[in-house]
């Protein structure tokens, strides 16, 4: 299957199966934008439609596991 492939590439950090007209959202990281294109010229085959979104600033991450009141 096509989940194959991207369960295989180092830098997908995170896959999830999503809905709102998508399957999949692909939480990947790369050294630069040529990785980048490279990762999105193979897949190519594989997906019909894509939506790529770089990330520019992290403002909020990972806070839930860290914060003390989340827990009983």
């Amino acid at each position: 299957s096509d989940l194959c492939f991207f369960k295989e590439i180092p830098n997908i950090n995170s896959l999830y199966h999503i809905n709102s007209g998508y399957d999949y959202l692909i939480d990947a990281v790369f050294k630069n934008q040529k990785e980048l294109q490279i990762f999105i010229d193979e897949m190519d085959c594989l997906v019909k439609e894509k939506n790529v979104l770089n990330v520019i600033d992290v403002v909020h991450n990972e806070m839930f596991l860290t914060n003390e009141n989340h827990f009983e």
